[in-house]
């Protein structure tokens, strides 16, 4: 590895309240991540993360530039301009950084067997289960402008008409925090939602898989949006959530016949799921 490559993305536009546990929640499951680092300046969160190479930084840069963190702020994505500096790297002591030459550098540290807080959040490896069907054939670059809010529901469009249930599953039930999966077979289309047990393992997921090729696929990478709803639970005239389904909570309303409903297509475009005027909610 040249040491001298930066490897480090600068990532801004967090709200005030933010932690730094959910930066690693956003990042941990993305291709080539090593380590990430909350740094606020003058009241602005920013964030850095470092990951194995510049190709899979520039990678998580496209992934989570002009994402939607919450409801009223983005994310911007950008290399920064040295990388971050961990302690026990000696190849990158001289890369520390800050978000502009005049900020005041800062350090990560690697983990210690002692027993101590790391200043940063490192993933655990998670085995691989045995005896499951392979994973997305490669990643390829979605168009998803129109995404909405997040929440712990993800709508899964761009489906090719012969997936099936376990090859989906593959993919999203390995996942930290799934809950269930609902796939629907559509006069028009074939769409999935997928229901995690809080918004940051969306999160994460939605990062992480978008633009997944299927080995099923016919059509290029799947898209994924969050649903408009989260599953079971639709707005009131206030904006509240209430639930839709009397006595049934997280996970128990799959089980029921999700009929009756497809998601709106655009000729030449496929499935724009997930779309405000376009995405059904996932409980009809």
């Amino acid at each position: 590895m040249n040491p001298d490559e930066v490897r480090t993305v600068f990532i801004t536009g967090f709200p005030q309240d933010v932690k730094e546990r959910e930066l690693n929640n956003l990042l941990r499951f993305l291709p080539g991540y090593e380590a990430s680092q909350m740094h606020w300046k003058n009241g602005q969160a920013q964030g850095f993360a470092l990951f194995s190479n510049g190709a899979t930084a520039r990678t998580a840069i496209d992934s989570s530039h002009n994402l939607t963190f919450d409801e009223t702020t983005t994310l911007r994505c950008e290399l920064a301009r040295k990388n971050m500096y961990i302690k026990d790297d000696q190849a990158a002591k001289r890369g520390r950084y800050g978000a502009e030459p005049q900020a005041a550098p800062y350090t990560a540290y690697a983990p210690n067997p002692a027993p101590q807080q790391p200043a940063y959040y490192q993933p655990s490896p998670v085995a691989a289960p045995a005896a499951m069907p392979a994973g997305p054939r490669a990643y390829t670059n979605v168009s998803n402008t129109k995404d909405n809010p997040p929440c712990n529901t993800l709508f899964i469009g761009n489906l090719g008409d012969t997936v099936s249930e376990s090859e989906l599953r593959n993919i999203f039930g390995t996942q930290p925090g799934f809950c269930q999966l609902k796939l629907n077979r559509g006069l028009k289309s074939v769409t999935c939602f997928v229901e995690y047990t809080d918004i940051a393992s969306a999160m994460a997921v939605h990062a992480s898989q978008q633009g997944a090729v299927l080995t099923s696929s016919d059509r290029g990478g799947i898209r994924i949006q969050f649903s408009k709803n989260p599953y079971g639970k639709k707005r009131d005239m206030a904006g509240n959530y209430v639930t839709t389904i009397p006595g049934q909570g997280p996970g128990d309303y799959m089980s029921q016949a999700a009929s009756g409903y497809e998601p709106t297509t655009v000729p030449g475009e496929g499935v724009k799921a997930g779309e405000p005027e376009g995405e059904p909610d996932p409980v009809a």
